[in-house]
């Protein structure tokens, strides 16, 4: 399957896109993913292997982890030697399907209920050279049991195989708004938490992070900076 994004209507959204080539977010973009790219280089030791999967989240719904995260796949996907796959992981709101009009194609959760299909028959191709995408799917009920699942962890760990020269990144669910939010993290080798500042209680970012396993790499994006009144998000700032 094949789908033109409507890079128009996304730019009017404030997303980035091929053409998205100056100006504060893209900047902010390239620092995030260079960081992303160092991390993963110096922890495989070969050019080309990256630990994966890098799960997108955030502590609370509405902070900005699906902006970040098809963000950085654009951003990442203009690398010369790169290439993503962008995955609709929250099957609870399913924010990435709906943004690139795939709401209504097979994906995650189809996978996961027909153990005869094969991931390369939900992969979506795109108009983004390098960029791939699989929606979240038709959802039905028992979602957070399917993400849980064995048969996810080797969907996962097929699509994110060693020295593929591909980086897989997951939209995931909230850690405390469902019980999906952490059916995914022990898959992780990677996990980037959005932040929006002067919305997110310290104390939910931290009951969050406390979440995650101590030999995840997490990464901190800072979403709806103040300081910045031409975009939406900060440069990524730091480590947790």
């Amino acid at each position: 399957m094949i789908i033109e994004l409507d890079f128009e209507r996304l730019s009017g959204q404030g997303y980035l896109t091929p053409a998205s080539s100056a100006g504060q977010l893209v900047e902010e973009y390239r620092v995030i993913k260079r960081r992303l790219l160092k991390r993963s280089r110096n922890s495989s030791g070969i050019t080309g292997s990256y630990p994966n999967p890098v799960l997108v989240t955030s502590a609370l719904p509405k902070e900005g982890k699906t902006f970040t995260a098809f963000n950085l796949a654009i951003s990442l996907a203009m690398e010369r030697d790169i290439s993503v796959l962008l995955v609709d992981a929250d099957l609870a709101k399913r924010s990435l399907s709906v943004l690139t009009r795939l709401e209504r194609a097979r994906g995650v959760y189809d996978l996961l209920a027909d153990e005869k299909l094969d991931p390369a028959e939900v992969i979506v191709e795109t108009n983004v050279p390098k960029l791939l995408l699989i929606p979240a799917g038709m959802v039905d009920t028992h979602a957070t049991e399917l993400l849980s699942s064995l048969r996810m962890r080797h969907i996962v760990q097929n699509l994110a195989a060693p020295h593929s020269g591909r980086i897989v990144l997951m939209d995931s669910a909230p850690v405390l708004s469902t019980s999906q939010g952490m059916a995914l993290y022990d898959l992780a080798a990677q996990i980037l938490f959005v932040v929006e500042e002067g919305k997110t209680a310290q104390q939910a970012i931290m009951d969050a992070i406390s979440q995650f396993d101590e030999d995840k790499a997490v990464g901190l994006i800072l979403n709806k900076v103040s300081r910045f009144h031409n975009a939406g998000y900060s440069s990524y700032y730091g480590e947790y």
